[in-house]
């Protein structure tokens, strides 16, 4: 097709997701992580950057995202801890109606368990006073996981410490 490449004012469209920081996308990132959600999941969106960029972003420290981001991560962890006892409290899918009665829903029970004992290991490794392990004054806590963000030929490379 002729001019498949071409915008309507006639200028050649741009490939790929947006890369270029800027304030409005980097605060709704974060305040996107901030209120629970995953970078994997928001980086889904066209209008933002892929998950790649965004981790340049922090490695880069880019107008100061690696602090705002970090911040964001810590507001995640918190929401995801209110959001454990909603999920403990919330009984309304432990009982289906079968043979003309009420059976407890096993299945619905164990993904609760699920969704509770993922949280509740994130947080205990995002931020350590959710931890069940306690450590005396004499032995310091494990030091955080240290990530080296990497970027060679456009591919970026992660590597856990």
């Amino acid at each position: 097709m002729p001019g498949a490449w071409l915008n309507e004012k006639g200028m050649k469209k741009k490939n790929g997701r947006p890369s270029a920081y800027t304030k409005a996308k980097a605060t709704e990132i974060c305040q996107r992580i901030a209120c629970g959600e995953s970078l994997r999941s928001i980086c889904k969106d066209n209008h933002l950057p892929a998950i790649s960029t965004v981790m340049l972003w922090v490695a880069g420290d880019k107008y100061g995202f690696s602090e705002q981001y970090d911040k964001a991560c810590r507001a995640r962890a918190h929401y995801w801890a209110d959001e454990l006892l909603d999920i403990a409290d919330n009984g309304t899918n432990d009982f289906v109606e079968r043979d003309g009665g009420y059976k407890t829903d096993q299945e619905a029970i164990q993904r609760s368990r699920l969704r509770v004992d993922a949280r509740k290991w994130l947080l205990s490794k995002m931020l350590p006073k959710f931890s069940d392990k306690e450590y005396p004054e004499s032995e310091p806590a494990p030091a955080p996981v240290t990530v080296n963000i990497q970027v060679e030929d456009g591919r970026v490379n992660a590597k856990s410490d």
